[in-house]
């Protein structure tokens, strides 16, 4: 079966249609479009989720207008894919879609939250949050580069994660949290 869609990226909408797993570990060169697949995915389908990374500084780094994920959205699809990130609280971000607000000259968040950016490394201190209208959780840079620290016990604070966000889901009959974890090889 082909992953990749037309335009080189790859093609979720066939990945995760084919694949009904709730973990789906995904482990590739750098620029194949992970990332931007996977985003592009969660925005076509309407879908809630959080995008969460290793540690706080990287996601300190990407909660910016400048430097979210988002952008490279908007840059090859256009105005239709422009996102705006707003702090929640000193860990957590919400992402909402962007419209242009004439008179303060700038794009503003609007309507609901699209996403949420938070950290594996503080997700543990953050534990007992309402994510019960997320529908994924995705990993992004899941494995850590040789030159970063490790996380105490990174393994359990991932299935911690998990356990925080998903909840008692499945035993409401609703479907269980999907997981896409996207790493560099």
């Amino acid at each position: 079966m082909r992953y990749y869609s037309k335009e080189g990226y790859i093609d979720f909408d066939r990945l995760l249609a084919a694949d009904r797993n709730d973990f789906i570990f995904m482990v590739g060169a750098r620029g194949i479009g992970k990332t931007f697949g996977i985003l592009k995915y969660m925005i076509d389908h309407d879908l809630k989720f959080i995008y969460m990374r290793r540690t706080q500084t990287q996601v300190d780094m990407i909660r910016s207008d400048e430097l979210n994920p988002f952008n490279a959205l908007t840059s090859v699809l256009g105005e239709d894919y422009i996102f705006v990130p707003k702090t929640v609280n000193k860990n957590i971000t919400a992402v909402y879609r962007g419209i242009y607000d004439e008179e303060k000259q700038i794009y503003v968040a609007a309507g609901p939250v699209v996403s949420y950016i938070l950290a594996l490394s503080t997700v543990a201190n953050i534990r007992g949050f309402d994510a019960s209208d997320v529908d994924y959780l995705i990993y992004d840079e899941f494995i850590g580069e040789k030159h970063e620290k490790p996380i105490r016990s990174e393994g359990t604070a991932f299935l911690n994660a998990i356990e925080t966000i998903a909840r008692n889901r499945e035993l409401q009959g609703r479907p269980a949290l999907r997981v896409v974890c996207l790493s560099n090889s």
